[in-house]
């Protein structure tokens, strides 16, 4: 969302944390808070900026809650990959999101005196987390996990009772950063951000290797433009296929894109039954200069013009029945 430019208020909630009053007037309450960067459930232990990651609230038009999601975002991806792997226990082998988000936020209370620039509310009556609008339910609450999930399903049914759910069970759909190891490339080069192009033709990523149901959808490549040289381009190929690749569900080329980041691409895609190793693949070649940060799939619902995707029969051209 940052690369993309998102500027206004984003909300972050834990798996575990729901809207408790869809009715708060969320408006009101933010119209008069445009100065500050974030919004926090503090106090944890008495101190304000100590807090509970579980729901918070960043101003994307404020420069500071922009950098604190850079910041948050580096930290998570500068430990190694190999720490990753061999942490046994959450919060004593490798660093926690909690402690993670109050050690940047230290940093910005003590060390450089930024602090004025965040709400720190106490739970109970934070908006953010713990209070009359976003709700957690934490792991103390239940004794196992079992429990914790029944009482979330059981505790959302009763507040959505009677209302139109935006979204369906299918959910918003599936977002890989291209480091994940399902993502591969033949001529590209991983680094923290994702994959970039290497001035070699081929494939600079493939995957996921994900099942899909029947329906439409759309895929998303979200990265930026690297046009360091006069000669650099931002063609690309696009394709999706299942089987292997030997269905091939979608290929669009893409160019003129320079100087773009965010959503490189956007393409749409039907299918006909339930695919098990549905594939993206990005071909590039010697003169293409881009990094890809992430490869999304979407599934167009009914409604799905409320969340920025325009299904039409132009933008489906790629019918597989």
């Amino acid at each position: 969302m940052v690369d993309r430019n998102i500027t206004g208020w984003v909300f972050y909630l834990d798996s575990d944390a729901y809207i408790e009053n869809i009715d708060f007037d969320l408006s009101d309450y933010l119209k008069d808070k445009g100065q500050f960067a974030g919004i926090f459930s503090g106090y944890v232990n008495n101190v304000p900026h100590w807090v509970n990651s579980g729901g918070f609230a960043l101003n994307f038009s404020h420069t500071l809650g922009r950098r604190l999601a850079t910041d948050y975002w580096s930290f998570v991806n500068n430990i190694p990959d190999e720490k990753y792997n061999k942490a046994k226990i959450w919060e004593k082998d490798i660093e926690d999101d909690q402690s993670m988000l109050n050690s940047l936020l230290n940093r910005y209370v003590e060390d450089e005196g930024i602090g004025y620039n965040f709400i720190f509310e106490r739970e109970g009556d934070s908006v953010v987390n713990l209070g009359p609008f976003i709700w957690q339910h934490i792991r103390a609450h239940a004794p196992t996990f079992r429990d914790r999930v029944s009482n979330l399903t059981e505790t959302v049914a009763q507040i959505t009772k009677g209302r139109e759910i935006a979204w369906p069970d299918d959910g918003p759909g599936y977002y890989f950063p291209t480091t994940h190891t399902s993502i591969k490339t033949s001529v590209g080069k991983k680094n923290p951000n994702g994959v970039r192009t290497t001035g070699k033709d081929g494939a600079l990523l493939y995957g996921p290797y994900i099942q899909l149901r029947e329906g439409d959808y759309c895929i998303r490549l979200f990265g930026k433009l690297l046009a360091e040289k006069d000669s650099s381009t931002s063609n690309f190929e696009l394709s999706v296929t299942e089987n292997s690749g030997g269905n091939l569900l979608h290929t669009s080329s893409h160019q003129d894109l320079r100087n773009n980041q965010g959503i490189l691409a956007e393409a749409f895609f039907s299918i006909s039954h339930e695919c098990l190793d549905v594939e993206a693949v990005v071909r590039v070649n010697r003169e293409t200069n881009l990094e890809i940060y992430a490869v999304q799939f979407l599934k167009i619902i009914t409604g799905a013009e409320n969340f920025g995707i325009r299904k039409t029969e132009k933008e489906l051209p790629h019918k597989i029945w």
